[in-house]
């Protein structure tokens, strides 16, 4: 009556399965006891589970847990999260196999971290700089354009501060007591301001940041870098 499938191997075969077992496999216990175990690991994990249980079986000691993909009777690949331990089968080793579906979580994860990817490409190839400070201050990521904009790649910026990258140190007070002040209100803040790059090359940026929790500043914040250098030249030009 377990929810987990159950199976005694014994010699590559199969000498004892429960009823979820047989559901999870769609197999019926007769079909299971004739198939060799190593035909429903998926193929690309059937030498790591296989060289697993070798090693289990001569005494070694192995982790006792594994997520691998099992192949029903249908051709469908399934997940499962299994648990081994060795017993004494009618006077031989025998491995005791408990397995739980997991396909369904495996799936949603996938989907998960395909999406994370997804949006980590859109963000990292924007045409603006991006960056999330936490609320310490402290650069938690960065996009490959805002590295670009000061001239650095994104490993050097995460875990510093933007505050090297201001022109004077009371731009970055004021820039951050304005914040501060608009976040408060419920406002983004938004300026622009003369930056420098890595190498300590001037430029003029617009600069706008906004709290990832309006009700919550202090949980950190989303900073949108453009540089309009091109820009302030022409405006100087026809001043």
């Amino acid at each position: 009556n377990v929810r987990d499938g159950i199976v005694v191997v014994q010699g590559m075969r199969i000498v004892l399965s429960n009823p979820r077992a047989c559901e999870i496999s769609g197999y019926q216990a007769d079909e299971l006891a004739a198939l060799d175990f190593a035909s429903l690991i998926h193929p690309d994990d059937r030498d790591r589970v296989l060289g697993a249980h070798q090693r289990r079986s001569q005494g070694e000691q192995v982790d006792a847990r594994d997520d691998l993909r099992v192949l029903t009777k249908q051709g469908e690949e399934r997940w499962v999260d299994s648990g081994v331990v060795m017993i004494e089968w009618h006077g031989r080793t025998a491995a005791l196999v408990f397995f739980t579906d997991i396909t369904r979580r495996k799936r949603l994860e996938d989907d998960l971290t395909r999406t994370l990817r997804e949006r980590e490409s859109i963000l990292d190839n924007s045409i603006a700089g991006m960056a999330f400070v936490d609320g310490q201050g402290f650069v938690r990521w960065v996009n490959r354009t805002a590295a670009e904009l000061f001239q650095t790649t994104p490993e050097r910026m995460q875990g510093g501060s933007l505050e090297r990258y201001y022109d004077i140190q009371q731009d970055f007070l004021r820039t951050t007591r304005d914040a501060r002040q608009a976040f408060a209100s419920g406002r983004a803040f938004a300026s622009e301001m003369r930056m420098r790059t890595a190498c300590g090359q001037l430029l003029w940026v617009q600069l706008s940041g906004k709290p990832i929790n309006p009700e919550q500043p202090g949980q950190g914040t989303v900073w949108v870098m453009m540089d309009i250098s091109r820009r302030k030249e022409l405006e100087f030009e026809l001043m």
